[in-house]
């Protein structure tokens, strides 16, 4: 995970309620959808076609995360313990053993896949440190043996996130060609670290198929010295080379390549357009992560809150996109592997909205849209199952075995998925009523019944500033435009105007604007890192609006490379700003950094159809004698009263389970509201008040 600097913001509004079908630009008229305004309650349909197989459940949807690894260096200077001695609370490494409570968690929820040793924490992870007799791992209890009995124990798929940065590129092949050798190779001399795994305690080979090269590795390596970040170009080489060394040891195992995480305009940007080019023809999945939507504290909270309901529709046409991305750039199909995934929500106050009702339905809904085969999605991970900052499970840090366990609502959620749904996927269709939302906090507009891409709408000039200096820069502008910042020994961030109170001509409300420049940046000897590029602000400034985008990575750039992206504008904007952004590391920065063909685009903002307030994912037992069906109602406020037809199959009985709170914003009264209550049935038909924000489960037998 990577915590973000920066925000998109809009605002929202809950208007009206209508029923559109979504299909990437067509909308499909159907019956209307009632309304009793008096009860506050609205109708829908579900109907189930048993008999329409859309392909068996791939429960590797249904995985999680976990932190082992030494988090010095990159949150902060301290080494958290408890991820190497218990891999952040489910190993006890008194008694050698996962810890029982965790463990009865994990499998209430059918956690499904493990990814290990965690997301940034890989940045700092030396594999070699993790294995061989605990006398010399010192705090390093929880290792890869440790985590590989955990997996068994789970009954989960293990997944290596390999780290991309632990040394020097030219390095990295081998080292993680060792690696290989020690989980999957067998034990002859010809296999020095497998007789090491053998000789102790484990001759046989774990046969570990998952690996992917490295964690949001555009962001090098966080804070750890010495300081390494790859271009695009570099990641590739990278990935191929060290691809073909660990394929040398065993072809078996499956390889998956980074992107950038996001959920807009990251799709098309130019490292993932140039790794797919590059690395994609030897990728077996490619890596997506999304965080959305992001907090603003400018934005009131039911506001924000509804930015997750109508989050679910928008990612799944970004995976649509990331799909189109691959074909186009390296001409073949490579699976998605969602290795993180949860809402961006980096803040404690006025409340942990990471741990809300809303949350959880946005995360659960989106397994909704992973279980889908037409989706191409081959496993993903919410971030994280086991302590942390987003962890659904909760204990105390060095705690005894029966300690109490603390479950969040995503643990509620994750539970239904997890007890009450089959093996074989079949067709569930929904009416149901829709809202609006104006967009913002990294989630686009939905209105209307069609989803209108971005498009220009006008280019608008930005003038070269004025040559200035201050203590540790000096800016000069060469004729054509290029900015040169000569940088000395810079200690402190900066932000410095480009150019001020940019807009469109006319209306100058209701735009996004897309900047686009060239960079590099040629670094003296000894200078440290940082974040260096330009960003898109509103131009009533950061502390007024918490509105901006941010977009960086020059520092990374010895040769001319393409930045830029869209930034998201308030309803009320009135126009925007473009800064420079010097932000040094630990260590001060020297050097030159170039800036050239700025260029500012006003959008028409690209707009989704209204999200559909009612979602269902339904399937059968391996057997076929239960039917499964689950349900979210996604509105804040209104009850949804719906039909469930069921064809192709004749149930006798129906129960169902649900999970509700007191609202979206709520957290500690989250709960399974109603456990394996009866529900009558009338020639295949079920009636059901589905209640607002809320998830449902049945089994029809």
């Amino acid at each position: 995970m990577h915590r973000r600097r920066f925000i998109q913001l809009g605002l929202g509004t809950v208007t009206a309620v209508s029923l559109v079908a979504y299909d990437r630009g067509v909308a499909q008229p159907k019956e209307a959808i009632a309304v009793d305004e008096s009860r506050n309650i609205a109708t829908g349909h579900v109907t189930i076609n048993v008999a329409r197989r859309l392909g068996p459940v791939n429960r590797m949807v249904f995985g999680g995360n976990i932190e082992a690894a030494d988090s010095k260096g990159i949150w902060g200077d301290v080494t958290n313990i408890d991820e190497l001695t218990s891999g952040n609370g489910v190993w006890n490494p008194v008694s050698a053993a996962p810890v029982h409570p965790v463990l009865e968690r994990a499998k209430e929820i059918n956690l499904s896949v493990i990814r290990y040793p965690g997301g940034s924490l890989v940045a700092n992870y030396d594999w070699r440190k993790a294995v061989g007799p605990h006398s010399k791992r010192g705090d390093w209890k929880f290792g890869i043996d440790e985590f590989i009995m955990l997996c068994r124990q789970y009954g989960a798929e293990p997944l290596f996130t390999l780290s991309d940065y632990v040394l020097p590129a030219d390095q990295m092949p081998q080292h993680l060609a060792n690696l290989i050798e020690y989980l999957n190779a067998p034990a002859i001399p010809a296999h020095p670290w497998a007789m090491k795994r053998s000789a102790w305690g484990h001759p046989q080979p774990f046969g570990v198929r998952y690996f992917e090269l490295g964690n949001e590795s555009m962001n090098g390596n966080m804070e750890v010295i010495p300081h390494r970040q790859y271009s695009p170009e570099e990641y590739a080489t990278y990935a191929r080379q060290s691809a073909a060394a660990m394929r040398a040891v065993d072809s078996n195992i499956k390889i998956g390549i980074v992107t950038v995480p996001g959920n807009g305009s990251d799709v098309f940007g130019d490292w993932n357009r140039t790794v797919v080019r590059l690395a994609g023809p030897i990728a077996d999945f490619l890596v997506v992560h999304f965080y959305t939507p992001q907090f603003n504290a400018k934005l009131p909270e039911p506001l924000l809150l509804q930015a997750c309901m109508a989050a679910g529709d928008q990612v799944e046409l970004r995976v649509q996109q990331y799909h189109e991305m691959v074909h186009k750039e390296c001409g073949r199909t490579i699976p998605l592997a969602i290795t993180e995934y949860n809402v961006g929500f980096v803040q404690d106050k006025p409340e942990p909205y990471r741990y809300s009702l809303a949350a959880a339905l946005e995360c659960a809904d989106l397994l909704r849209v992973f279980v889908q085969p037409k989706n191409g999605i081959l496993m993903a991970n919410y971030w994280q199952f086991s302590n942390g900052y987003w962890g659904m499970v909760q204990s105390t840090s060095g705690a005894p075995e029966g300690a109490p366990i603390t479950e969040k609502p995503a643990f509620e959620t994750f539970k239904l998925w997890g007890q009450h749904f089959g093996t074989k996927l079949v067709e569930a269709r929904v009416a149901a009523p829709t809202a609006t939302f104006y967009g913002g906090a990294g989630v686009q507009a939905a209105s209307g019944t069609l989803y209108e891409p971005a498009t220009v709408q006008e280019t608008v000039p930005v003038a070269a500033p004025k040559p200035n200096a201050g203590q540790g820069w000096k800016l000069s502008v060469q004729p054509g435009g290029t900015l040169i910042y000569a940088l000395n020994k810079l200690d402190k961030a900066l932000y410095l105007s480009v150019a001020d109170s940019l807009s469109v001509r006319g209306e100058p409300k209701k735009v996004d604007y897309r900047l686009t420049f060239e960079g590099r940046f040629l670094p003296d000897p000894g200078s440290g890192s940082g974040d260096l590029g330009l960003e898109l602000l509103d131009d009533r400034g950061w502390e007024a609006t918490q509105s901006g985008n941010a977009f960086d990575g020059v520092q990374n750039a010895r040769n001319w490379q393409t930045f830029g992206g869209v930034f998201n504008t308030l309803p009320d904007n009135t126009g925007v700003s473009i800064l420079t952004r010097l932000i040094p590391g630990s260590d001060p920065i020297s050097g030159r950094m170039e800036i050239r063909d700025i260029k500012l685009e006003a959008l028409n903002r690209e707009t989704f159809p209204q999200y559909t307030l009612l979602t269902a994912s339904a399937s059968v037992s391996q057997d076929e004698k239960t039917l499964y069906l689950i349900v979210f109602n996604k509105s804040e406020d209104m009850d949804i009263q719906s039909a469930v037809h069921v064809e192709g199959f004749h149930p006798q009985r129906a129960h169902y389970w649900e999970v509700n709170g007191a609202n979206l914003a709520a957290i500690d009264d989250v709960r399974e509201t109603v456990t394996g209550q009866s529900v009558p049935i009338q020639q295949g038909i079920l009636n059901h008040v589905f209640p607002a924000h809320s998830m449902t489960a049945f089994e029809l037998t």
